[in-house]
């Protein structure tokens, strides 16, 4: 049986997907099959620059809004089917949640990864399966071939969860964490590169509740402790590297002694075993940073880490020279070589942000009577690829569409 935190988990990730969630839920996983990935048009074509999307609040008036003309490509529709919520890539692999079954409608298990290498492999094949059917996947990562991820199972992880990685499609998979404070947090996101898995937890340590970070090998071997402190002082969220593995890029949520709480990011500096947390710009709002190398990005929050952010704010990588995108309730950002992704609580259409020009660049509009609309948490950009999932929802299973483009470089 599935416990009541899981269950709140998958409402309100459903909840966050609008129309495209229960209803995009197709047949248990497809077997391998020898199919090369099909072309599509977009189902609705990206209209001009005069047409601009749902108004993008206070956008940068000057730069306006620019028609990214992109040639997609998408997988079998058998693997689109069984996609599930979650999804990760690191510009060249893709792999996300597959699930394994629909017994219960409602509540579909999804115990398995799905792997896939646009524009190289001829079709999706299995990463990992996971060894109890009832398991639910939930956060993702991937790096060089190696995978790591979030089992949520009471069976295995009773009232809790397991952090396990696997070097490579199809190896045995290694268990790095798992919880042992009841209703705490799961971990907020993996950060992989350079060899190891970086996350932030939480894990009771002499009877103090501490907020971590920790750090090992893909094998499980090296765990070390990058930083930590009682979680009723400062938590730790979000880590991220930057594109040279060097500097780990995560966010506090530092309860001050006055009341209150300031939400702070910070860089580490890895190469040097003893150097100190650096904060990065003054913004005591400021979560989820992200960095390409050459524009640092992050999110601002009012009262809670993972609420949807109140704007966006790209600066210079080490915080300077910030300045507000102007986008309301925005979330599940991610940052490439040189767009940055990122969903909007209104939906409906998908537009990114040009790091390089400083534009925002439209891809795809849906507008509310469009039977096609984007599944939110699927519009993810790494390296110089854009991967999203389209639904269409005026079909009885709903028809889904798993497809990816390559991004212009930076000039």
């Amino acid at each position: 049986m599935r416990s009541s935190r899981l269950i709140m988990v998958v409402l309100a990730l459903v909840t966050s997907a609008g129309a495209c969630g229960t209803q995009t839920l197709g047949p248990s996983a497809m077997p391998p099959i020898s199919a090369s990935p099909t072309t599509a048009s977009t189902p609705q074509a990206a209209t001009s620059a005069e047409a601009s999307p749902t108004a993008l609040s206070g956008s940068p008036a000057s730069s306006g809004t620019v028609d990214l003309k992109l040639d997609f490509a998408c997988i079998p529709d058998s693997w689109a089917l069984s996609t599930g919520i979650y999804v990760a890539s690191d510009g060249t692999d893709l792999v996300w949640s597959a699930i394994g079954s629909l017994a219960d409608p409602n509540l579909p298990t999804l115990p398995d990864l799905v792997g896939f290498a646009p524009g190289h492999d001829s079709a999706p094949h299995y990463v990992y399966r996971g060894p109890n059917r009832e398991s639910y996947i939930t956060v993702i990562a991937v790096s060089d071939g190696h995978y790591a991820f979030v089992v949520d199972d009471d069976h295995l992880y009773p009232n809790s969860w397991g952090l396990l990685a696997v070097p490579g499609a199809g190896q045995k998979a290694v268990l790095l964490d798992k919880g042992d404070v009841p209703d705490a947090p799961q971990v907020s996101r993996i950060a992989m590169g350079g060899g190891q898995v970086i996350w932030t937890t939480f894990h009771e340590v002499a009877g103090v509740v501490t907020a971590e970070i920790r750090a090992a090998h893909f094998d499980g071997s090296d765990p070390r402790i990058l930083a930590s402190a009682p979680a009723n002082k400062t938590e730790y969220w979000w880590p991220s590297l930057d594109p040279t593995g060097r500097f780990l890029l995560y966010a506090t949520v530092e309860h001050l002694s006055g009341g209150g709480e300031a939400f702070r990011i910070y860089r580490l500096d890895l190469s040097s075993p003893n150097s100190a947390p650096v904060r990065m710009g003054t913004d005591d709002s400021a979560t989820e940073p992200l960095s390409n190398g050459r524009t640092l990005v992050w999110r601002t929050v009012d009262n809670n880490v993972i609420n949807w952010g109140s704007d966006l704010v790209v600066a210079t990588p080490d915080g300077q020279g910030q300045k507000s995108l102007s986008l309301q309730h925005v979330g599940d950002t991610s940052l490439g070589n040189r767009y940055l992704a990122y969903d909007l609580v209104s939906g409906g259409d998908l537009t990114l942000y040009d790091t390089a020009t400083g534009t925002f660049d439209l891809v795809e509009q849906h507008g509310p009577s469009d039977p096609w609309q984007l599944q939110r948490g699927w519009n993810v950009v790494a390296g110089d690829l854009l991967v999203l999932r389209r639904v269409n929802t005026s079909t009885p299973t709903g028809t889904v569409q798993v497809c990816w483009a390559s991004l212009p470089h930076v000039p």
